[in-house]
């Protein structure tokens, strides 16, 4: 808030800025000190030149801040109206989530870091054909989603678009990436799609890549529409929208004719069998056409229906048809819009099965193939995104039931039911079950599932969706993923036996010792003096960490070729075993040594143990995530030193080659100057096993834009209505929490436009709603909990009338507020 001005002068209008700011954001106070006794009126005018305040003169004044962005004045009149003096004030905002508990606050703040956190935080600048342009991501698709949530942040929402308008091939057809490196003699993808016309070199020679279109794909041209569509809505630049107008219209031409993605007999779009949306197919749908799995044979390739592309262009021909609208193109906007209507029906003829759209229907190419799973019970990606793209309120009641329903059947480890396929193919495919597309849980679908949720009557449960991914980013170090594995492994039933390293062990784990150990080779400011010793367990592994009171402090071995230490120690056995772990460490920059196993045979097995995949470094420990599969290591234990804030050692565990052998003794052996530090050694008579990782591979500022939608959209309640923000819908869902008080704003960058409000409740269900913004067209929707009703609904100061509407189960009280500048609204809830 504005300090205390200081006293004016004659003729003078003085406020106190903000600390640390030269700008007022809107809804702060603004307290005036004025001096000129001429003056009757005061009145305050928006960054549109908009009154938005007047009051009456008087020395000592106040008011709340709001209307457009940008340069506001204050104007001081005397009794004909006549101006007497002005004084300018600036107002800027940004998008933000503020809540008395800071809750919501820190998810907000998971969210913006998680969308700024890739590589691709601030944008990628690229060059094609003289011209420069900025993507959120090489690939369009991912570009697209991610942009509906970096409009809230970042000003260029429109060259990703003017990339793949200016690249798109003459017949019509869009890009999927742009991506792969140009000043190439040869290009690997060049080899790939050679046929088709499925790649592009640009013409000047100093652009950036080339564009690649997956011949498995068919996404491009309802993702340029509805990357289009958003971007207008968020800038209001009509003029810019109706200059790629003829891109969109000769998109959709293209993709209702190609014969690579248009059946004539079911006038739907067609592709090979994928799993939902992406740009792979099956290993056995590959070998029937011989190309490999992102590619298509039109005479071979078993082509298929999938709703989601059907789903996804009926919808973008709707969006198509109001920007045709919007520029006087009537006759165009009413056939666009009766294509996108006939796609929704022929689609829900043939793949809507009353609960959720099947996944994908033969056309073209029939073959019965086995992927151990019934496909047509198989719900996919798409059925969520379909929740925010034209269906109608049974339907989408329907798929929510649906989610809902894998929720009560998923597997106990499984982090969701936002599956991106559910259930996953057993065989068939390049992708293991439960990882990735083939079962994995993504916050993709628990953006749109919430979403959908709070838009067709089931609040709570979106509400529920947005806590649930809140706490796995809390658990996962404050950060969202973009995908979890859809079913964790389980460790094997195994049994351990640990070795007896004492006889071996030279140093302690503490730099300071007495006696005959050697002080660990850190020193004391960096030791592991931390360390439980004795029986521990790492990873689920058993391990002995040597008692230093029952081996004269000596609990360490060290291998090294510098003296006083041995570089190689022979570890007696005498026992048989299918899995072998260490406990140890490393001050090697890349391999810390070697392993070898020697039989009672008289045979050998060796192996060089790595840094940072095997073993790492004990200051500041860190090793190689595991993509998938068993990791081979595991950071175990982390602790602090004197001097070094963070040390730690490593678990590590390999499968053994031959555990039909006994084995006679392990060699570890280092000739080198550096430390190999071993703590303990384990042998199992089960599979190598440490907790895989949960994660699995999908961009997680594509997903955390998902989540940022449902959150701003959902949960706060401001949508954009019009064209940037000149109307607005506000439906606040803070009811439904602990919450009792919110500040929100929602802005768009790249116009400077915006929706901000605070919201409180106060004593006996009282609430508060102040709002303001660019907008001078208000549609308020309050949610009444469950059991209430709505009394005492003022506007201002005076009572308003409003009308109830029920969605789903759910009934809210609505009313329109029109007028630029700061409103508050009163209800209590009874």
């Amino acid at each position: 808030m504005g300090g205390v001005p200081p006293p004016a002068a004659d003729g003078d209008i003085r406020f106190a800025l903000p600390s640390g700011r030269n700008y007022f954001e809107p809804l702060e106070e603004i307290k005036l000190s004025i001096h000129q006794p001429a003056a009757t009126k005061i009145i305050i005018t928006d960054g549109q030149g908009r009154t938005y305040q007047q009051m009456d003169y008087a020395e000592n004044l106040s008011f709340l801040v709001g209307g457009a962005l940008g340069a506001h004045r204050i104007q001081l009149l005397d009794r004909q109206g006549r101006p007497l003096t002005d004084q300018l004030f600036w107002v800027n905002t940004r998008s933000i989530l503020e809540d008395d508990s800071g809750y919501w606050t820190d998810f907000f703040a998971i969210l913006y870091g998680t969308l700024f956190g890739s590589n691709y935080s601030g944008g990628k600048v690229v060059r094609y054909n003289g011209k420069y342009y900025r993507f959120y991501s090489s690939w369009f698709q991912d570009h697209v989603f991610v942009a509906e949530a970096m409009k809230y942040f970042l000003p260029d929402i429109q060259s990703g678009i003017d990339l793949y308008a200016d690249g798109q091939r003459a017949d019509g057809l869009i890009w999927d990436n742009y991506k792969h490196p140009y000043p190439q003699l040869h290009s690997f993808w060049e080899y790939r799609f050679n046929y088709g016309g499925f790649t592009y070199r640009p013409e000047d020679e100093h652009s950036s890549a080339i564009f690649v279109r997956i011949p498995v794909e068919n996404i491009g041209e309802h993702t340029f529409i509805e990357g289009l569509y958003y971007a207008w809505k968020a800038t209001g630049d009509t003029a810019w929208m109706t200059s790629r107008l003829e891109q969109a219209l000769k998109a959709v031409r293209f993709a209702t004719s190609s014969p690579w993605y248009w059946n004539e007999e079911q006038q739907l779009l067609k592709r090979p069998f994928s799993i939902d949306r992406w740009d792979f197919q099956s290993n056995l749908d590959a070998q029937i056409t011989g190309k490999d799995f992102m590619g298509a044979d039109l005479d071979k390739t078993r082509y298929g229906i999938f709703y989601g592309d059907n789903i996804c262009l009926a919808n973008a021909c709707i969006w198509l048809s109001e920007m045709l609208r919007e520029v006087n193109r009537s006759a165009e906007a009413t056939q666009i819009e009766q294509l996108g209507q006939d796609l929704k029906q022929r689609i829900d003829q043939l793949a809507w099965n009353g609960q959720f759209y099947e996944h994908w229907i033969p056309v073209e190419n029939q073959q019965n193939l086995d992927f151990g799973v019934d496909t047509r019970q198989q719900v996919t990606l798409s059925n969520a995104m379909a929740l925010l793209r034209g269906l109608t309120t049974e339907q989408a009641q329907a798929i929510i039931a649906t989610y809902q329903r894998i929720r009560t059947e998923m597997p106990p480890s499984s982090p969701g039911e936002w599956y991106l396929c559910y259930p996953p193919f057993e065989h068939g495919w390049h992708i293991p079950k439960w990882e990735y597309m083939n079962g994995g849980v993504s916050n993709i679908v628990a953006g749109d599932l919430a979403l959908g949720a709070f838009q067709h009557g089931f609040e709570a449960y979106g509400l529920d969706i947005l806590e649930r991914v809140y706490q796995q980013a809390k658990d996962n170090g404050m950060k969202l993923e973009g995908a979890y594995k859809g079913q964790v492994a389980s460790p094997p039933v195994r049994s351990f036996q640990t070795l007896d390293l004492q006889p071996l062990a030279q140093a302690a784990l503490s730099g300071e010792v007495s006696g005959t150990a050697l002080p660990w080779p850190g020193g004391s400011k960096a030791d592991l003096s931390q360390l439980p010793t004795g029986l521990q367990e790492f990873g689920g592994v058993p391990f002995e960490v040597i008692l230093p009171q029952a081996n004269e402090g000596k609990s360490v071995v060290v291998v090294s070729g510098r003296s006083p230490h041995t570089e190689r120690v022979r570890l007696l056995v005498g026992a048989r075993s299918q899995s072998i772990y260490l406990l140890h460490a490393s001050t090697a920059p890349i391999t810390a040594g070697q392993l070898s196993i020697i039989y009672t045979d008289g045979s050998r097995h060796d192996r060089y143990l790595h840094k940072n995949e095997e073993v790492g470094h004990y200051w500041y420990p860190t090793i190689k995530p595991a993509k998938s599969g068993i990791p081979k290591a595991i950071v175990a234990w982390r602790g602090a030193a004197q001097e070094v804030k963070e040390v730690g050692i490593y678990a590590f565990g390999f499968e053994h080659p031959y555990p039909e052998k006994t084995i006679d003794y392990l060699e570890l052996s280092n000739p080198a100057s550096t430390d190999w530090l071993v703590l303990a050694a384990t042998l199992s008579d089960g599979p190598h096993f440490f907790p895989p990782p949960i994660t699995t591979s999908i961009p997680d500022h594509w997903a955390a834009a998902h989540v940022f939608k449902a959150t701003m959209e959902g949960l706060v309640g401001i949508v954009n209505t019009g064209l940037a923000f000149d109307r607005v819908r506000i439906r606040p869902l803070w009811s439904l929490t602990n919450t009792e008080s919110v500040k929100a704003c929602a802005k768009y960058e790249v116009s400077q436009s915006y929706c901000s409000y605070q919201y409180r409740l106060k004593e006996d269900q009282n609430c508060e709603l102040t709002f303001t913004s660019t907008a001078a067209f208000f549609s308020l929707e309050l949610l009444l909990p469950s059991a209430t009703s709505i009394a005492n609904l003022q506007l201002n100061g005076q009572a308003v009338k409003h009308e109830q509407r029920r969605q789903g189960e759910s009934i809210y009280a609505c009313l329109e507020v029109q007028g630029v500048g700061v409103n508050r609204l009163n209800w209590q809830l009874n």
